[in-house]
């Protein structure tokens, strides 16, 4: 159990990016699966890249939202890190966040960079509309079960592209967690909900 001095400081922090114009989230609207928080990726998208999303909708006629966020999580899980030509640096966070989703003609930015100068107004407006989110006490591992989060063993091995935490108790039977290499998927998720959406 968490001591009233870590509730307080988490609270702190929470009020603190809400009162600077984060908005607050809640877990269960996050999907653990694909690792993106849904809300924020589709309503960033819809309103402001109206046209786009439309063509894409044409192309997706049935459950175009569903499609959209498995592109999006394809794209993301692709990632090479060490990739020497550009086509490959298009995926992962960065490369998503740099060079934005492209699907049978349509495109797709994830985020807006501040403009250097504001001589384009529809440009600052985008970057206006970035959404900033923070989660309490998210639950982000697939494998979680109604217990909670941690778990003291993983039934299997993960594949290279699946997340995994691995738990184990100290001295004070508090659990520490060892992160995988393929855990990428869910720091992915924090980072895009922090910075893109």
């Amino acid at each position: 159990m968490a001591s009233a001095s870590e509730f307080t400081f988490q609270n702190d922090m929470i009020q603190q990016l809400v009162s600077n114009g984060w908005l607050l989230g809640k877990p269960q609207n996050y999907n653990r699966e694909l690792a993106i928080y849904e809300e924020d990726l589709l309503g960033f998208v819809k309103e402001t890249q109206d046209d786009q999303w439309q063509k894409f909708c044409k192309l997706y006629p049935n459950n175009t939202d569903a499609k959209f966020l498995e592109r999006v999580a394809s794209q993301l899980n692709k990632a090479d890190p060490n990739a020497a030509n550009k086509e490959m640096r298009t995926f992962g966070t960065l490369g998503v966040l740099r060079h934005g989703l492209r699907d049978r003609g349509t495109r797709f930015n994830l985020c807006q960079f501040k403009p250097e100068h504001d001589l384009n107004p529809d440009t600052l407006a985008r970057y206006e509309q970035n959404r900033f989110r923070v989660v309490p006490e998210l639950v982000y591992s697939p494998w979680a079960t109604a217990a909670g989060p941690y778990r003291d063993t993983h039934p299997r091995e993960p594949t290279k592209t699946e997340p995994y935490a691995v738990t184990h108790r100290n001295k004070h039977s508090k659990p520490l967690i060892y992160i995988g290499q393929a855990m990428s998927n869910q720091i992915r998720i924090l980072f895009l909900t922090m910075v893109a959406i």
